[in-house]
């Protein structure tokens, strides 16, 4: 895997309270080392890039 580089995102307060929460839950069930926002960012990526590509999938073989 490649080097991480950093993205900044700006987010509402609301946004980050959301984005904080989720990252503790996480935490507690083990799915990231530690309840950091970039951790709680990387999995929503990866969970809504595969949601997408399955949905993509889906209606390409009908």
């Amino acid at each position: 895997m490649s080097q991480a580089q950093p993205v900044y995102v700006r987010l509402a307060p609301e946004e980050r309270e959301m984005l904080e929460k989720l990252a503790d839950y996480l935490h507690k069930l083990g799915k990231i080392e530690s309840p950091t926002l970039s951790d709680a960012l990387r999995v929503c990526l990866h969970f809504t890039v595969n949601e997408i590509l399955k949905a993509i999938e889906a209606e390409r073989y009908k």
